[in-house]
């Protein structure tokens, strides 16, 4: 308000302000607040500056990391091609600030499920970095974490792990082991052994970066509540309950007093808990939770998103467990057609989807849709994994069961 009463409207200082608003608004959850605050910048930075400038490509950034959280990754792509574009033309291929939007475009194709376009992409990123900034720079190992993930979802967990090794070591030497960033780097490798099956390999990480996060933010972090929440999943995962159950609490309990209870990521902390109790035969308790959590996440970001999909398949999976089969269809339903929409159908999700209704056509002996979803769910896994990965594994093996309740002995031997 000040800068609008001394500056006018039409001041690059006013531009900055709503920017730096509608970022306020994003992190605290209030998207649509954020999304009318990164359009004001856009447009008044597009009048005052035009399109070829390097302050329009960052407003632009914003607002497609805005997109990005909500899920809209449609918006986001568009937004964040556009501003690759503008720095490719007036910065050049072999700037950093390139490089950084290639590595925005890469880390949504990864979460998109697009794997075969996002490698590329995240490598140009990585050697831009390596060539303008040099191996040892904060940059530099940004990209090799984000190359790390992918190659962790796709299940080439090798190259997962000595990218995220590598990681370690640059900010090790970089930023020091007192380092919220240094912290993520042992998160990320936890969460990689974690999926290898390497337990306590994994929960020595976890709790390492947990203890960075509270030495260096303090307890009443919305990061540190993460490596707790992180934590808990994890003792679920190994069905070590009694741990679980408070950590997730605590990560509750500190996302209320810091984000509010109108965040998605409190949302996120309840869908978890209504996981811990589905998994443990607490019914009311899990669909208490998984209700609060749908509605949360209707309220601050919509249904059509990928986080909204996975909490209504979430309560699905319950209802069909427990017998509401009618209920559990419905849901599946809107959930897939979500995935679809949202996500594309070459996406591992959408692929989940499709077993996952399978699976209910199953249970309710309606075989021949089920034999058509978890033959294309088995394309889909291949199509994306290959056909050396567990998703993969497990859609064959979904298919020779349903020939076997078929007594099609010879179709389940193939």
């Amino acid at each position: 308000e000040i800068r609008e009463k001394v500056l006018g409207k039409e001041h690059l200082d006013f531009a900055r302000s709503l920017n730096n608003l509608g970022g306020l608004y994003r992190k605290t959850g209030n998207y649509e607040k954020a999304e009318t605050f990164c359009l004001q910048a856009i447009e008044m930075r597009k009048r005052i500056l035009g399109e070829d400038d390097p302050d329009y490509a960052v407003s632009l950034d914003n607002l497609a990391v805005l997109y990005k959280d909500m899920g809209q990754y449609k918006k986001a792509e568009h937004t964040y091609i556009q501003a690759s574009e503008i720095r490719k033309k007036i910065l050049g291929e072999h700037h950093r600030d390139y490089g950084i939007s290639l590595n925005n475009l890469g880390n949504l194709y990864n979460l998109m499920g697009l794997y075969k376009i996002a490698e590329p992409i995240l490598l140009q990123a990585i050697e831009i970095f390596g060539n303008s900034l040099g191996e040892y720079h904060p940059l530099y190992a940004m990209g090799l974490s984000n190359l790390a993930v992918l190659y962790e979802n796709t299940g080439q967990f090798k190259k997962a792990e000595d990218l995220d090794l590598q990681t370690i070591e640059i900010r090790k030497k970089t930023l020091g082991e007192n380092n919220v960033d240094y912290g993520a780097s042992l998160n990320n490798l936890g969460a990689l052994y974690e999926t290898m099956g390497q337990y306590r390999q994994a929960e020595t990480l976890y709790i390492k970066a947990n203890e960075i996060a509270k030495a260096t933010l303090g307890e009443n972090h919305a990061l540190y509540a993460m490596g707790l929440n992180n934590l808990g999943l994890f003792y679920k995962h190994i069905a070590e309950h009694a741990k679980s159950e408070p950590l997730l609490l605590q990560a509750l309990a500190i996302r209320k007093k810091v984000l509010g209870e109108n965040h998605p990521d409190y949302g996120e902390n309840l869908n978890n808990l209504g996981n811990l109790y589905h998994s443990i035969g607490q019914f009311e308790k899990a669909k208490f939770f998984y209700l609060q959590a749908i509605d949360i996440t209707k309220k601050t970001i919509g249904e059509n998103n990928g986080s909204y999909a996975t909490k209504i398949n979430n309560l699905a999976n319950l209802y069909e467990e427990t017998g509401h089969l009618e209920e559990a269809e419905g849901l599946m339903t809107q959930s897939m057609e979500i995935r679809k929409k949202v996500l594309g159908e070459m996406h591992p999700l959408y692929g989940q989807s499709l077993n996952n209704m399978a699976v209910l056509y199953k249970d309710l002996k309606q075989y021949p849709k089920a034999e058509a979803m978890f033959t294309q769910a088995k394309e889909i896994r291949k199509n994306i994994f290959g056909e050396n990965h567990p998703d993969y594994a497990e859609s064959l093996n979904n298919l020779a069961d349903l020939y076997i309740k078929m007594g099609q002995y010879v179709k389940a031997q193939h």
